[in-house]
């Protein structure tokens, strides 16, 4: 099927298919060695990880302008919820023909988002959930997450807002826990994707 889709793809004009993985870490090794504009990946994975969510994640953090578009047979309002949070740009169903995944890829080549029709409905209630988690952030959080961007330290950012190290500590735990991310480097990647802070360069 891999090969099917590939060739479907590189039919079309303006889509250069610079290469395919059959399992993660070929996956993460061909995104880091051809630095596509989208990657379309499906959510089970052969290889030393199997989730393609957790493949998403890491090819985001390394590659933070990929436009990332889930090609897949697997649909879950768990799976979209977290899609989102990382910044996964599309999601088609397998079911679906791959005039759609085309219509995906050209959305997130844009920076867009793309869901195809039996996924639209849980990605916007999705989407509706995380935006208010977003809008929770206070401005002393995004304040402290754009100091952690700009390499601060925990016990630098007390010293430079004039509040202790335990405040600190508190403000970056609340808005992981509110971004769903798993430590600070996530937080950041999520803070500039959900436009709370500037990253230079």
């Amino acid at each position: 099927m891999l090969k099917a889709v590939s060739d479907a793809l590189a039919a079309e004009e303006w889509i250069e298919v610079v290469g395919f993985a059959t399992n993660s870490d070929d996956a993460m090794s061909t995104a880091e060695s051809t630095r596509p504009d989208v990657a379309v990946l499906d959510l089970r994975l052969k290889g030393s990880e199997s989730s393609g969510i957790l493949v998403a994640e890491r090819m985001l953090e390394r590659l933070p302008s990929l436009g990332i578009a889930v090609y897949s047979a697997h649909l879950s309002n768990a799976w979209l919820q977290k899609l989102t949070q990382i910044g996964v740009l599309g999601y088609v169903s397998k079911t679906e023909p791959t005039t759609v995944l085309v219509d995906a890829i050209g959305a997130a080549s844009r920076g867009h988002t793309f869901y195809s029709a039996d996924a639209r409905v849980l990605a916007e209630a999705t989407r509706t959930s995380y935006d208010e988690a977003v809008r929770t952030i206070t401005a002393r959080e995004g304040e402290i997450i754009q100091l952690i961007a700009d390499g601060q330290s925990n016990p630098e950012i007390a010293q430079l807002l004039s509040v202790s190290v335990s405040t600190v500590n508190n403000a970056v735990i609340s808005a992981m826990h509110k971004l769903g991310a798993g430590n600070r480097v996530e937080l950041v990647m999520r803070a500039v994707r959900a436009r709370l802070i500037v990253v230079d360069g």
